[in-house]
This record gives structure tokens, C-alpha cells and sequence, in this order.
């Protein structure tokens, strides 16, 4: 009887160990202490650009104790990033950081997926506002900066200047076009800056293609403006395929390798973005809101983040360098 008892207790304690450790999980695993998640969707896999927004998401996230999980598609397309996103979706993140590869074509996804969730968008422009806030380069003022470098540049030189773009409903890219072609036009009337011509996507062989053949067109060009990073690379590259070392080429962004090339006098002129600032503080923000340390009423919506100009006789200035070489990941 004595064994029959001390078998009992211990299977006695046994249990009530277990259950107490089940309760102890049930409790450390309750809402209040679960970690929540915030799902960047970005616009590309694989371009520098954001890869050093995710970076700055990533420090956010590090910081504020949220988990982060990251997605992309494979080609800058709306119809493929569509198909991202509803995966996503499918996982039930707590909020969302996307970036729109289109500014119509995904306004009906964006009010489905912050009806599920809070919603940041960065980089991209909807064409309505959705969301909490939009967090986004001023493309105008950077145009307008590109177009103020080149003009000094040519002087009195006239001739042909082209302009790239990604597609009309990526806004973005279009509000950088429309600022340099403004400003071109109303500072130097020497030349005859061309209609923006579109690359259909994020490809620079496509954009190569476009300039080796307005090469062969306006035997005349002086300047290109190239607002993105593969449009300045396929330039870069068509220029240098064609020998053309007297057209002046302004891009956007500052990948590793573009900065180099800027070193190098393959480029005049950069117009940097923030891409670190902006991953950095949408996912901030975004935590904030989901910890209840942030109301979503009090966030401004349009939030610029910022934009210079780098050149070759200002890029090892301090304020200038910082965007050269953002952080890392």
C-alpha cells in the first residue's frame, strides 16, 4: 500500500507539474505578449534600392520588437505583385508596409488588405489615399534638382535631351519626369527635352534599348535623365556601347555600383532618395500604431523623406556622403 502511494503522488505531481507548465505556456503565449507582425511587401527582389529599405525596416523592427517578415516579386508588376500580397494577406499579418508598382491598377487590393489590417504605403503613390500614411520622395523636387545640375552643365551647348520612365501609373517615377522637364524647360530653352519615354517596368536592358535608339534618332543628344535605378544603369550602359562620353547623364538612386560609376565620371549626377529612412520609419511607426503607443488619427499622411543631389564635386562632403553609403544589413 505504502508503494501504491508514493506511485500515486508522484504521478499526482507529475500532472500537476505538466498542467502548471501548459498553463505558464497558455499565459506567455496570450495576446498581451505575443509578438506581432508587420508584412513589407516591396516592389522588386534583388534591387539595391530596396535592399536598403529593408535594411531600415529590418533596424526598426530589431527596436521596437515586432517580427518582420519580408516579400517581393520577382518582376516590378502590379498584376505579380497582386499575387505577392494575397499571400501575404493569407497569413494574417497584424499590419502592412507595402510599396505600390502601380498607382490605380492596386487600389482595389489596398482597401481589402487594410480592412483586414493597418496600412503604410512607401515609395509609391496611390492615386487616392489609402491607409494611414504614405511615406515617399519628393519626385518633383528631385527632378527639379536633377534638371538645375544638368542646365549648368550644358551651359549654352544645345541639342536633344531625353527623358525616361517607368510606365504613365507609376507615379512616382512620373512626378520625377514631369519635375525635371518643368524646370528644364523654364531654365534652358537651348534645348528640346523630349516626351517621357517609357520602359514599361523596372528592366535596363529595356532602357539601353531605348537610348541606343534614340542615339541613332537625335544624333544631337546632350543630356538623359534617368529617373530610377535600372533606367540610369541601362543608360550608363547604352552610352558606353555607343562611345557617347559628351551626353550628360543625371540617374536616381545610388546603388553600390552606381556609386562608383559616379566616381568614375560615368555619371555627372545622382539624385539620392532615402530608402533607409523610409523602411526604417514605416515600420516604426507601424509597430507604434499596433502597440497602442501611437494614434493612427494623429499620423500626417504625406511624409517626404529626403532627396539631394550627389555630383562628383560633392560626394565626399559629409551631407552628401551619408546617403552615399547608407546603412547595412
Amino acid at each position: 500500500m505504502t508503494r501504491a502511494f508514493l506511485v500515486a503522488l508522484c504521478v499526482g505531481a507529475v500532472l500537476v507539474v505538466a498542467t502548471g507548465c501548459g498553463s505558464d505556456d497558455s499565459a506567455s503565449a496570450g495576446s498581451g505578449d505575443k509578438k506581432q507582425t508587420v508584412a513589407l511587401v516591396h516592389g522588386l527582389a534583388g534591387l539595391e534600392y530596396y535592399n536598403t529599405l529593408v535594411c531600415g525596416a529590418k533596424k526598426a523592427a530589431a527596436e521596437t520588437g515586432v517580427n518582420l517578415t519580408v516579400d517581393a516579386p520577382k518582376k516590378y508588376d502590379p498584376t505579380e505583385q497582386t499575387q505577392v500580397i494575397r499571400s501575404v494577406m493569407l497569413k494574417k499579418p497584424d499590419g502592412f508596409v507595402i510599396i505600390p508598382t502601380d498607382a490605380v491598377a492596386l487600389n482595389p487590393l489596398f482597401d481589402e488588405v487594410y480592412k483586414q489590417a493597418p496600412l503604410i504605403t512607401v515609395d509609391g503613390i496611390p492615386a487616392r489615399d489609402i491607409g494611414i500614411a504614405n511615406i515617399r520622395t519628393d519626385g518633383a523636387k528631385g527632378g527639379a534638382l536633377g534638371a538645375d545640375y544638368m542646365a549648368k552643365k550644358l551651359g549654352d551647348k544645345k541639342g536633344y535631351v531625353l527623358v525616361l520612365g517607368t510606365t504613365p501609373t507609376t507615379t512616382h517615377t512620373v512626378a520625377r519626369s514631369k519635375g525635371f522637364i518643368d524646370r528644364m524647360q523654364e531654365i534652358n530653352p537651348n534645348v528640346e527635352v523630349s516626351k517621357t519615354q517609357y520602359t514599361g517596368g523596372s528592366d535596363a536592358a529595356v532602357a539601353a534599348r531605348i537610348v541606343a535608339n534614340q542615339l541613332q534618332a537625335h544624333p544631337d543628344m546632350v543630356g538623359i535623365f534617368a529617373p530610377f535605378e535600372a533606367a540610369a544603369n541601362g543608360a550608363s550602359s547604352a552610352l558606353a556601347a555607343a562611345k557617347k562620353k559628351d551626353v550628360s547623364l543625371v540617374g536616381f538612386d545610388a546603388s553600390p555600383q552606381q556609386v562608383q560609376n559616379l566616381r568614375r565620371g560615368v555619371f555627372d549626377a545622382l539624385v539620392v532618395q532615402a530608402p533607409f529612412e523610409q523602411g526604417y520609419s514605416s515600420v516604426k511607426q507601424m509597430a507604434e500604431i499596433l502597440k497602442g503607443d501611437l494614434d493612427k488619427k494623429s499620423v500626417k499622411y504625406v511624409q517626404y523623406s529626403p532627396v539631394i543631389l550627389a555630383s562628383q564635386e560633392n560626394m565626399n562632403e559629409p551631407d552628401i556622403k551619408k546617403y552615399l553609403e547608407p546603412g547595412t544589413c
